[in-house]
């Protein structure tokens, strides 16, 4: 069990009142998926792009110093399918809509430093899901017997219930409040839990993804915090949320407080 560092701990009293949500989407160019199959000593590898977001909190967009993860969706956006020949036998696979989903949803993971731009996330909880179907011959489908365990068969991957990514380890850069996140991880599970002799299954991800931040106040977009976002507030006040910097659905004191606390950012 990973213990939060008392530099964490301080960083998020001094940040409560900054602090910044928002979501990244991951971007399928550049992101993969990647799982690797072994029966025995015998192994093969797919890879697909990946899709999706993560959800994360720092302390301060302009100059993050601390990461906490709300969220994560990761998608495999193609199948993927092994073909293991071993001597006398074989095994083969065809993954159907892999996913990856934060398995504690309104609990996060975190605080964590971010050290240099980089951070690293402990026992990160995930619900896989999906369908593996497989087959297997020869010498494979007499050992998969001799487990219990039929030949052929379509399993159910959220079956198996949620597991963990001991370490979610990434990078975070700012440039004009562009955030771009980097994020990788492992999972390895046992082909079967009740026989770990059998093979095993090992997930691998790279996920990069941007998003522009607004300043909390820049209710028109426009990269700063002027006059012109005080009106749309003061016209919004107590009627609509058109002037909503918290992200509780109304305009009341709270987002006057925090556009005024920004009033002239890149002005």
């Amino acid at each position: 069990m990973h213990v939060v560092s008392p530099l964490a701990v301080t960083l998020l009293i001094a940040a409560a009142a900054s602090a910044e949500s928002f979501v990244v989407p991951i971007d399928q160019m550049v992101s993969t998926i990647e799982m690797e199959i072994c029966i025995g000593s015998s192994c093969d590898t797919d890879t697909s792009p990946a899709t999706g977001f993560v959800a994360i909190e720092l302390d301060s967009v302009d100059l993050p110093a601390l990461i906490i993860l709300h969220d994560m969706d990761i998608q495999a956006t193609e199948e993927l399918n092994h073909d293991i020949s071993i001597p006398f036998g074989g095994f083969s696979d065809t993954i159907s809509d892999l996913r990856l989903m934060y398995a504690t949803p309104g609990i996060p993971t975190g605080p964590e430093p971010i050290l240099a731009g980089a951070w690293t996330l402990y026992d990160v909880p995930v619900q896989p899901s999906g369908t593996f179907a497989y087959e297997a011959t020869g010498l494979t489908c007499i050992l998969m017997e001799s487990y219990g365990l039929p030949c052929t068969d379509q399993r159910d991957l959220a079956e198996g219930g949620p597991t963990s990514i001991d370490q979610l380890q990434g990078t975070i850069t700012v440039q004009g409040r562009v955030v771009t996140l980097e994020a990788s991880g492992v999972i390895e599970e046992p082909l079967d839990p009740d026989n770990p002799g059998l093979g095993a299954i090992t997930l691998t991800w790279f996920l990069h993804g941007e998003v522009y931040v607004p300043v909390p106040g820049d209710l028109d977009g426009d990269g700063d915090v002027d006059q012109a976002d005080l009106g749309i507030l003061l016209a919004a006040y107590g009627i609509s949320d058109g002037g909503d910097c918290d992200g509780d659905g109304d305009t009341d004191q709270a987002d006057l407080g925090i556009l005024l606390a920004n009033y002239g950012y890149g002005a």
